[in-house]
């Protein structure tokens, strides 16, 4: 059948496109189209399929015969994608310009509100960006999507630092939020897309202290994640410090706030002392993190020193820094009074003995 192969999924005027055979797809447009029972069979969603494949072709002259029998590119035609948008995931540039030639529309969309920029950038398709950077697409470079997401969201998302490159020389804005109020920014940190994170911050100038709808800074998020969360987007290193660390270093030197705390009242230094990170823990005690500042439940860092039966050296640390033994959580404890066992208590009092 021309219209139909069960077994393959694709008809044998597809096959014959995507293989480059224009010749043997001509005659079996040819025969269906003579054919007044063929024909009227004939459905938008066939066009399209037909455009996929010549797009999977790579050949110009293959979409070019394609689209002689001027089929339409612009309606949402179910099951089908949009052939501009199969082009931009496919970087095929040179055939979305000839598209885009026969008329379709570069500033449609898909169901869930995408662009042509949102998917070019999800795929990382520069060349195509390239193209639309020279088009009228540029000016909506800051269209959101239906998740509020502008393509620079998923730019950061996806770790495409040319990608990113691109939409900063459209116009792109570092600092617009999604509708969980979530800049790039924080999607590069909560990824651990540390070179990404360094291209925002100093090529896009992105806000560091920008807050999520938890209030949460990129360095509360990079504070919070525990090593698994880096480990499962990161790949083994033979660096000494390890990729959080050294994002944290990186936001602390464009101005990041070691005191920010969040709706539960939790800073960067309480999030680093409940994960164990005492690698953290000194970077902000040497960047002026307050060892004072309580969370929700009245809980300074020596508080939770005394919960997390952390050894006496972490308690010397504080102490040095100007914690205050005397500070109550809410149900009036000092951090001495908290400390579950009687041989850590007697260890931390010689610390504490030793340093007043």
């Amino acid at each position: 059948m021309v219209l139909a192969n069960a077994f393959f999924g694709e008809t044998p005027c597809e096959q014959a496109l995507e293989n480059g055979h224009v010749g043997v797809a001509e005659l079996l447009l040819t025969s269906v189209l003579s054919q007044p029972q063929w024909a009227e069979q004939i459905s938008e969603l066939f066009w399209r399929r037909l455009l996929s494949a010549a797009l999977r072709s790579h050949q110009l002259s293959v979409l070019g015969f394609v689209l002689s029998y001027e089929p339409d590119l612009n309606s949402d035609v179910r099951h089908s994608e949009k052939p501009l948008f199969d082009a931009a995931r496919a970087n095929e540039a040179e055939m979305l310009k000839v598209l885009v030639a026969h008329g379709a529309d570069v500033s449609s969309t898909d169901p869930v509100g995408s662009t042509l920029l949102h998917i070019a950038t999800k795929y990382g398709a520069v060349d195509v960006l390239e193209v639309l950077k020279s088009s009228s697409v540029r000016e909506e470079v800051n269209t959101t999507d239906t998740l509020g997401n502008t393509a620079l969201h998923y730019a950061a998302d996806c770790a495409q630092l040319e990608v990113a490159r691109v939409l900063f020389e459209m116009g792109a804005d570092v600092n617009l939020r999604n509708r969980r109020l979530t800049p790039p920014l924080h999607m590069a940190v909560s990824k651990a897309r540390l070179p990404m994170a360094k291209l925002l911050l100093e090529e896009g100038q992105a806000d560091v202290n920008a807050t999520d709808y938890q209030d949460n800074t990129a360095l509360l998020l990079l504070a919070a994640m525990t090593t698994s969360d880096v480990d499962e987007y990161t790949s083994d290193t033979e660096e000494e410090e390890s990729v959080q660390l050294q994002m944290a270093k990186v936001l602390i030197d464009h101005g990041a706030d070691v005191n920010a705390a969040n709706t539960a009242t939790a800073t960067p230094l309480h999030h680093a002392m409940r994960r164990y990170d005492f690698d953290l823990v000194d970077v902000l005690l040497e960047n002026g993190a307050d060892v004072n500042q309580p969370n929700r439940f009245g809980d300074t860092p020596l508080h939770q020193a005394a919960r997390l039966a952390l050894y006496p050296v972490m308690w010397e640390k504080l102490l040095k820094h100007g914690a205050d033994l005397t500070a109550q959580d809410r149900n009036g404890k000092t951090p001495m009074e908290l400390i579950p066992n009687n041989v850590l208590r007697a260890s931390v009092a010689e610390v504490v003995a030793r340093l007043t």
